[in-house]
C-alpha cells in the first residue's frame, strides 16, 4: 500500500517538473527572441539607451539600432527607425546577391547640432558572404516640435546654385565619377531633382551630402557651410564667414582631354530669347559666348547681360552699333571698341566684369583696325547661317553633321528659330560627348594664348 506521503512527494515532483518545463520553454523562447548574429552586434558606443528592431532569418537578417531619448523626440525617432527597417525589408531582394546569405546592420549617430535641431545619421552596412557595402541616411529633427524637417526645401536659390555647381565640378574632376558626371542623365538630375540635396548631415562646419539617385553609385559631396549659412532655412549652428559676391561668377570644371566646342551668339542681348538659351545652358552645366551690342543694353536687357555673366557664360563685345569697322573713322573707333565694355563694366556689373573678347561686325577687319584693337578678334569655324535660313532643323543639322573638337560655332540669339535650335542642339551635343564651353575656356584648355588684334576662328 502506497503511503500518503509518497503520493504527496510524487505530486510535488510532478509540479516541479512542470514548472521546470515551462521555465525551459520560456527561456528558449526568450533566447530565440533575443538572438542576434554576432556581426549584427557590432554597434558603436552610445551614451544614450539603445533599442533595436530586428528580423533574423536563414538567408536575410536585419537589425536597426536607435536611441531612447528623454525628450519629445522619442516617438519620432522610433517611427523613423521603423521606417528605415521597413524600407530595408521591402528592398530585401535588392540586397541579396546570387542567393547568398545577407545581413544588414544599421547603426546610428545622434548629435545636437543647434539649440533647435538634432540629427540622426544612420550608417547602413550590408554584409554579404564575400562583400560589404554601406551607405548613409540622415534625418534632421526639430527639437521644439518633435518632428522631422523637410530637407527638400532647406536651401534658397543662391545656395542651390552654388551647391549644384560645386557638385558638378567635384564629380567631373573625380576619375571614378567622371563618366557619370559628363552624362546627360547626371546633368538633368542635378539640375531638376529636389532630392539631390535632401540627404545630408552636418560635420563640424561642413555639410555632407549622400546622393543615391544613380544606379549602383552613391556620391558623397562636401560643402563648406560657412559659404552658404545665410542661405539655409535652418539653424545649423554655422556662421557665414564668406561674403556673398556682388556678382556671382561660377567656376566651371573643363576637362582639357575631352572634346569641346564654343557656341557663340551675336547681336543680342534679347530679353526673352537669350534668357531661354541661358536656362538650357545652366541645366546642362554648359556655357556659351554672347557677343553683344552696346546700344541694345537697356533698362531690362541689362539684367539679361548680368544673368549671362552669373550663369557662367561669357560676354564679349560685338561693337557698340554694328558698323563696318573698316569704314569707321579713327575718331569713332574708340566708341565701337570701348563703349560696350565700359557699359558692362560700370553699369551692368558694377565694376566686377571686364569684357576680354571682340567679334567685328560682318567679320570685317583690316590692318588699321587690327592695330588699334584692344582685344583679340573672335571669328568662327562654323557659320550656321541661322539668320538666313530661319529654320530650326536646318540649323540643328548643320551643327550636328559637321561639328568638330575646337569649333567656334556662329549663331544669333535675336531670332526665334535660332533660339529654338540652340535649345534642341545643346543636349544633343552633350550626348555626342562634347563639352559646351566659352571661347576663353576653350582657348585656355587647348593651351592657346590670344593676342590683341589677332584673328581666332577655332581652337585646334
Amino acid at each position: 500500500m502506497i503511503s500518503n506521503s509518497t503520493i504527496r512527494n510524487k505530486k510535488i515532483a510532478i509540479v516541479f517538473v512542470f514548472i521546470a518545463l515551462i521555465c525551459g520553454i520560456s527561456l528558449s523562447i526568450m533566447l530565440i527572441n533575443d538572438y542576434i548574429p554576432e556581426p549584427l552586434k557590432q554597434v558603436s558606443e552610445h551614451t544614450e539607451k539603445v533599442k533595436y528592431i530586428k528580423k533574423i532569418g536563414k538567408k536575410f537578417s536585419v537589425v536597426v539600432y536607435y536611441p531612447t531619448l528623454d525628450n519629445n523626440l522619442n516617438d519620432i525617432v522610433y517611427n523613423e527607425a521603423n521606417e528605415v527597417f521597413n524600407e530595408i525589408i521591402e528592398q530585401k531582394d535588392d540586397f541579396i546577391k546570387d542567393n547568398k546569405s545577407t545581413m544588414v546592420l544599421v547603426d546610428y549617430q545622434y548629435d545636437d547640432i543647434s539649440t533647435s535641431l538634432a540629427q540622426i545619421k544612420y550608417n547602413i552596412q550590408v554584409l554579404n558572404e564575400d562583400t560589404d557595402s554601406q551607405y548613409v541616411k540622415s534625418i534632421m529633427l526639430d527639437k521644439n516640435t518633435g518632428s522631422t524637417v523637410d530637407t527638400t526645401a532647406v536651401f534658397d536659390d543662391v545656395a542651390l546654385r552654388l551647391l549644384r555647381q560645386n557638385l558638378r565640378n567635384m564629380a567631373k574632376a573625380d576619375e571614378n565619377l567622371k563618366e557619370l558626371a559628363f552624362s546627360r542623365e547626371f546633368l538633368e538630375v542635378t539640375a531638376n531633382n529636389k532630392e539631390v540635396f535632401s540627404n545630408f548631415y552636418v560635420e563640424g562646419t561642413e555639410l555632407v551630402f549622400k546622393i543615391d539617385l544613380f544606379e549602383n553609385q552613391v556620391i558623397e559631396f562636401r560643402q563648406n557651410g560657412e559659404e552658404i549659412a545665410n542661405h539655409i532655412a535652418l539653424d545649423l549652428g554655422i556662421t557665414q564667414t564668406i561674403e556673398d559676391p556682388v556678382v556671382y561668377i561660377p567656376m566651371r570644371y573643363v576637362d582639357p582631354n575631352r572634346p569641346m566646342v564654343a557656341l557663340t551668339f551675336d547681336d543680342g542681348p534679347h530679353v526673352q530669347y537669350t534668357s531661354e538659351i541661358l536656362s538650357t545652358l545652366r541645366e546642362y552645366d554648359s556655357a556659351a559666348t554672347f557677343f553683344i551690342l552696346g546700344n541694345r543694353i537697356g533698362n531690362n536687357s541689362r539684367y539679361t547681360v548680368l544673368d549671362t555673366i552669373e550663369s557662367g557664360s561669357e560676354v564679349g563685345s560685338h561693337s557698340w552699333s554694328h558698323p563696318y569697322l573698316v569704314k569707321t573713322k579713327d575718331k569713332d573707333l574708340d566708341l565701337q571698341f570701348y563703349g560696350t565694355s565700359n557699359k558692362v563694366y560700370e553699369d551692368v556689373s558694377q565694376w566686377c566684369y571686364q569684357i576680354k573678347l571682340f567679334r567685328p561686325p560682318y567679320g570685317a577687319i583690316n590692318k588699321r583696325v587690327s592695330e588699334q584693337s584692344p582685344y583679340p578678334f573672335i571669328m568662327w569655324s562654323m557659320d550656321t547661317l541661322d539668320w538666313k535660313t530661319r529654320d530650326v532643323q536646318t540649323t540643328v543639322d548643320t551643327i550636328l553633321n559637321d561639328v568638330k573638337d575646337g569649333d567656334i560655332i556662329l549663331m544669333h540669339d535675336i531670332h526665334l528659330e535660332s533660339k529654338d535650335a540652340a535649345i534642341q542642339v545643346i543636349p544633343m551635343l552633350i550626348d555626342k560627348g562634347y563639352q559646351l564651353v566659352t571661347v576663353s575656356e576653350m582657348m585656355a584648355a587647348k593651351g592657346i594664348t590670344m593676342e590683341n588684334g589677332v584673328r581666332y576662328s577655332k581652337a585646334r
